[in-house]
């Protein structure tokens, strides 16, 4: 069929049922509108997964080394955690090699952290490791609080004690912001699993906000100093072997 025989006859046919070609143009349109829709979201969420999300936790054009993961999924069997204990160290004297292999306009920092182990035959027990543990960012806390005069309070927990059931978006928009706050300090953490570091980075954002209502009851930053003595004390609790800790004797009555 020629091609302007073909377009009378579809012409002529719109004429004759117009009421069932309005809707075969409305369910295009809306069918149109459906896929750019969905085209959209699926942008849109792949953007935010990208820069949001993933964004805050592996910045994009940069990489690690490390002796040791940073991120560890799902727990581990005590053989990979002796292996990953076992890697050597990276020290002061792999610097120059990793930064000489960097552009000039890149940019690097060193950050590191580990224990001590100190042996000697005149002591029981022979060996001994210290896991150097400090309140760092509870004194910082702390010191601040009071330059201010004492009156400095958390403005997520603030809004948080006085948001209504029904704000669910501000409700929301907390509860993002305090998983995000326990998500950087679980990262950071050296217990084994995602589970202890979870929990520990929370029970350390819950001491934190509470010691913000008790500074500003007591007008003192000493609430912050004590919760990050007694966090980092339960920290170096939690991450030292069973056999190297102190035993307890107990006296029967």
């Amino acid at each position: 069929m020629p091609l302007f025989e073909a377009i009378r006859l579809a012409l002529a046919q719109i004429r004759v049922q117009k009421l069932k070609s309005f809707f075969t143009l409305i369910g295009v349109a809306i069918g149109v509108m459906f896929l750019i829709a969905i085209v959209s979201i699926i942008n849109g969420v792949g953007r935010y997964v990208e820069d949001d999300l993933v964004g805050k936790l592996i910045t994009k054009n940069s990489f690690e080394v490390r002796s040791r993961p940073n991120i560890q999924m799902g727990d581990m069997d005590e053989s990979e955690w002796r292996a990953l204990r076992s890697r050597p160290r990276i020290t002061e004297d792999d610097i120059p090699v990793v930064v000489a292999s960097l552009p000039p306009s890149a940019r690097w920092s060193v950050e590191g952290s580990g224990s001590v182990s100190v042996e000697s035959r005149y002591a029981k027990p022979r060996t001994l490791t210290i896991q150097c543990v400090d309140g760092a960012w509870f004194d910082t806390a702390a010191d601040e609080f009071e330059s201010r005069g004492a009156d400095k309070g958390c403005a997520v927990g603030a809004v948080s004690l006085d948001v209504r059931a029904t704000d669910h978006e501000i409700r929301r928009a907390c509860e993002v912001a305090f998983d995000d706050w326990i998500s950087t300090i679980a990262d950071r953490l050296p217990l084994r699993t995602e589970r202890d570091r979870r929990s520990f980075a929370t029970a350390t954002v819950a001491a934190f906000e509470g010691a913000f209502v008790l500074a500003r009851a007591t007008k003192s930053g000493e609430p912050f100093r004590h919760a990050g003595r007694w966090l980092s004390l339960a920290l170096v609790a939690q991450t030292t072997p069973k056999s190297e800790r102190k035993p307890t004797s107990r006296k029967r009555r």
